[in-house]
C-alpha cells in the first residue's frame, strides 16, 4: 500500500468545515431575531402611540363642546341684552366671553381646565343674526385659537377626531378652504382667516326657543296663549283689580264672548249661556226663569225643560234617570251649519251624516267586501252615492281583517289594508299587508313576505375615495341601527400582476383601509369606499 499522504496546503477535513459553519449560521439567526424584535418592539410603540393621540382628540372635542354650551347658557341668560347690543354686566367683551369671566358668572364649572387636552387654549365667539327682531339667532362658536396639534405638529386625522367627538356639533376647516369651518349641522366664516385645522363647536338660541322661558324680573309680555296652571294659594294683598275693561275672548274667531265693562255692565255673547242656582236674568232675548214660567227657555217646578229654540246639557244624557238617551221614529238630531247642510245628524234610515269628522274609541264594520268586486252595481254592496251624495271615500271591512275603499274610477272595491300571515299565499304582487305581530307585510312573487326582507337591512351613508392607510370616519346612524359596514371596490390602482388585499381596521369610531400586495407591501392607487348603516 502506498505510504499515507498529508492533506494538501490549504484544505481542511469534513468536521472542522461543519463546525465553522454552524457557527456562521447561528449568528445569522441571532440577528435576524434581534431584528423582528425591534420591529415589534417598535410597532407596539407607535400603535400605543397612536391611542394616545386618538384619546387626547376626543377629549379635546369634548372640551371645545362643553365650552360651547357653556356659550349657550351665557346666551339664554343674557339674550335681551346681546340682541339689543346693550352691555352685558361683568362682560368686558359681550361678543367674545373668556373662560374666567364664564365660571365667575356661572355659565361654566369653576374646576373647567385654561388649556385643551391637547395643551392648546380655546375662545368663545358670540354671533347674532336678525337681531333684534322675531327671527333673532344668537350662536356661541368655542374654538381652538390655532390649528390643532399633536406632539407640536399637524394631524389632519386627528383633528378630524376632535370634530367627530362632538357628535354632530362640530367643525373644523379644511386646506381646501380654510377660510370656512364646515360640519355636520354648521358653516361659519374661520374666526382666525385662512387657517387649516381650527375646530369649532357650536350652540346656539334664536327667539323662539328664549321666548319658551318666563325669567324672574322679566320685563317681557309671556303672552300666554294656553292655558296657565298654579298650584297654591295666590294672594295678591287687596281684592283683584283690572284698570279698564275686563274681556273674554274666542280665540277661534276673536269675538268677545264675555266682557265686564268698569261702568258696571256685564255683556254675554257667544252662545249668550248664564248658569245660575236660582234668580231671573233679564237679556236682549228674553227672560230666563228658574222655577216659574219663561218666554224663552224654563226650567219649572216638576223639573221639566222648555225651550222655544233648543237647550243645552253638560250630562251624557239630556234626561238624567234615562240612561239609554234619546229614542225616536225619525231624525233624532240635527245640526245645521248653513244653507241646510248637514253639521251632524242621525236620520231614521241610520244614515250618520257629518259635516267634517267623526271620533269614537272603536269603529267595527260588518258586512265584508272582496276586493277586486263591484262596489255600486251589486246589491249587496254599498255605492258611495248611497252613503250621502258629498261623499268621495267609502270603507268597508274585508274578510278576515283589513280595509277597501270603493274607488270611484273603476267602480270596484280596492283594499287599503288587510291582515295577513308571513309565508301565506297572496294574489296581486305589490301589495302591503300587517301580520298578527305587526309585522309589515309585502305580496311577492304570490306570497306574503316580510317587507324588511325584500328591501335589506344596510342603508348607503357616504362614499369616499381612499387610498393605503386612509381613515374613513363611521356613519352616523339613525335611531334602531344594529352598527356600520364598510365596502371597498377596485379604482385607480397602480400594480403589476399579483396578489391584492383590501382589508379594514376597525378603530372604534372610523376605520383604516390598507391596500398591499401578497408581500404585504403598500399597492399605490385608490379605492373607492361606502359606508353603510345597518338595521
Amino acid at each position: 500500500m502506498p505510504p499515507h499522504q498529508p492533506h494538501p496546503a490549504g484544505r481542511r477535513t469534513g468536521s472542522a468545515h461543519a463546525a465553522r459553519r454552524q457557527k456562521g449560521f447561528a449568528l445569522l439567526e441571532l440577528t435576524i431575531a434581534i431584528l423582528i424584535s425591534g420591529v415589534l418592539a417598535l410597532w407596539a410603540s407607535t400603535k400605543l402611540q397612536q391611542i394616545s393621540d386618538d384619546a387626547t382628540a376626543q377629549a379635546t372635542g369634548i372640551h371645545l363642546d362643553t365650552l360651547a354650551s357653556s356659550g349657550q347658557k351665557y346666551i339664554l341668560v343674557n339674550y335681551m341684552a346681546l340682541a339689543a347690543g346693550t352691555d352685558v354686566p361683568a362682560i368686558v367683551n359681550d361678543l367674545a366671553p373668556t373662560r374666567d369671566e364664564l365660571i365667575a358668572t356661572g355659565r361654566l364649572a369653576s374646576g373647567f381646565p385654561a388649556w385643551t387636552p391637547s395643551n392648546q387654549r380655546a375662545q368663545v365667539y358670540v354671533t347674532k343674526s336678525g337681531c333684534p327682531g322675531a327671527n333673532c339667532v344668537i350662536t356661541a362658536n368655542a374654538c381652538l385659537t390655532a390649528a390643532y396639534q399633536v406632539r407640536g405638529k399637524y394631524r389632519d386625522d386627528e383633528t378630524t377626531n376632535v370634530m367627530m367627538a362632538m357628535s354632530g356639533r362640530g367643525a373644523r376647516s379644511h386646506s381646501d378652504n380654510p377660510s370656512l369651518v364646515r360640519g355636520a349641522n354648521m358653516s361659519i366664516a374661520n374666526p382666525l382667516g385662512a387657517v387649516t385645522g381650527i375646530v369649532c363647536g357650536q350652540s346656539n338660541v334664536d327667539a323662539g326657543l328664549y321666548d319658551t322661558f318666563v325669567k324672574m324680573n322679566d320685563n317681557r309680555d309671556p303672552n300666554f296663549q294656553g292655558g296657565l296652571t298654579v298650584s297654591g294659594t295666590n294672594a295678591t294683598g287687596e281684592a283683584m283689580r283690572v284698570n279698564g275693561d275686563l274681556a273674554v275672548v274666542d280665540p277661534a274667531t276673536g269675538q268677545v264672548c264675555v266682557q265686564i265693562l268698569k261702568s258696571g255692565v256685564i255683556n254675554i255673547n257667544c252662545l249668550g249661556q248664564l248658569n245660575a242656582t236660582t234668580g231671573t236674568f233679564t237679556g236682549p232675548q228674553g227672560s230666563v226663569k228658574v222655577g216659574a214660567t219663561g218666554t224663552n227657555y224654563t226650567v219649572d217646578t216638576a223639573g221639566k225643560i222648555r225651550g222655544d229654540a233648543g237647550f243645552w246639557t253638560a250630562m251624557g244624557s239630556v234626561f238624567g234617570d234615562n240612561t239609554l238617551g234619546i229614542r225616536a221614529a225619525g231624525t233624532v238630531f240635527t245640526i245645521q251649519t248653513s244653507a241646510g247642510v248637514d253639521g251632524l245628524a242621525v236620520h231614521d234610515s241610520g244614515r250618520t251624516g257629518s259635516r267634517n269628522s267623526m271620533a269614537t274609541p272603536v269603529l267595527g264594520l260588518t258586512d265584508p267586501v272582496v276586493p277586486g268586486q263591484p262596489c255600486s252595481s251589486a246589491a249587496t254592496q254599498v255605492g258611495a252615492t248611497q252613503v250621502t251624495t258629498a261623499a268621495t271615500t267609502v270603507l268597508r271591512s274585508i274578510s278576515g281583517g283589513g280595509l277597501a275603499i270603493c274607488d270611484q274610477t273603476s267602480g270596484q272595491w280596492v283594499a287599503i289594508s288587510r291582515s295577513a300571515s308571513s309565508g301565506g299565499a297572496c294574489t296581486t304582487n305589490g301589495t302591503s299587508a300587517i301580520s298578527s305581530a305587526g309585522v309589515m307585510l309585502i305580496c311577492s312573487n304570490g306570497q306574503w313576505a316580510s317587507l324588511m326582507d325584500r328591501f335589506g337591512y344596510m342603508v348607503a351613508a357616504e362614499t369616499w375615495r381612499a387610498v393605503d392607510g386612509s381613515v374613513i370616519p363611521k356613519p352616523s346612524c339613525g335611531a334602531g341601527s344594529t352598527g356600520t359596514r364598510l365596502i371597498a371596490t377596485p379604482g385607480n390602482e397602480q400594480q403589476n400582476i399579483q396578489y391584492v388585499n383590501r382589508f379594514i381596521t376597525d378603530n372604534g369610531t372610523s376605520w383604516t383601509l390598507r391596500i398591499t400586495n401578497g408581500n404585504g407591501g403598500t399597492i399605490a392607487g385608490d379605492v373607492i369606499v361606502m359606508s353603510y348603516c345597518t338595521y
